[in-house]
């Protein structure tokens, strides 16, 4: 009985899990193809998500961030870098957190998957972002989000070439927007974007995503 009351669950969807780790149906989620999504009315020129926020994804991406929890996400890294194609860039650039956030978690998601695939596609890993001292983005609806998206980045000297923006979780769009102006303005060509999960096509209409 007292097995059954403290049986370990799969941090990810609370499912029964023996080892206490992310069960086998969270991780059949990080083998799904990467999804190119069409982006008119935006700054990228591509666009690839990992796939809905609202299923296992996303459960997988509240472990890593809230756990917090690194090894799920190095995992979340690894396998987004697995399936990347093999396109170079100039620069591939995480969006930025607050040093604050970075201290209390101990990591920052998008870095870990930047890096991760920095190594599987040969192009460079760039900091070229900087994160303004403000509120926090999640819990903002739309309006509140757009309002505030451009005052929180920056960029750090030039860039060039084609580069790839790197986010955990597209929303709204306004913070992957803000930033995407911010890095074609510093003389980046052209912007393409990755992020882990998407929370759903009525919000990726809102900003040109279909």
């Amino acid at each position: 009985m007292l097995a059954l009351i403290a049986r370990p669950d799969c941090p990810a969807c609370a499912a029964p899990s023996p080892s206490g780790r992310v069960c086998a149906a969270c991780l059949a989620e990080l083998e799904r193809p990467l999804r190119p999504e069409r982006c008119p009315g935006t700054p990228f020129s591509g666009f690839w998500t990992g796939g809905p926020y609202g299923g296992p994804l996303g459960g997988l991406v509240r472990a890593a961030k809230f756990g917090p929890d690194e090894t799920i996400a190095r995992a979340l890294a690894r396998s987004v870098a697995a399936r990347f194609p093999p396109t170079a860039f100039s620069a591939i650039v995480p969006v930025p957190t607050t040093p604050w956030r970075w201290a209390q978690r101990g990591f920052h998601l998008p870095d870990l998957v930047a890096a991760a695939v920095s190594r599987s596609t040969g192009s460079p890993l760039v900091p070229a972002l900087r994160r303004l001292w403000g509120a926090a983005q999640s819990g903002r609806d739309d309006v509140a989000r757009r309002a505030s998206a451009g005052e929180l980045l920056r960029a750090i000297g030039v860039v060039s070439g084609p580069v790839l923006l790197v986010d955990d979780v597209l929303t709204t769009g306004a913070t992957l927007d803000a930033a995407a102006n911010e890095l074609l303005a510093a003389g980046a060509a052209e912007v393409h974007g990755l992020v882990l999960a998407s929370s759903g096509p009525p919000l990726r209409r809102a900003v040109g995503f279909s």
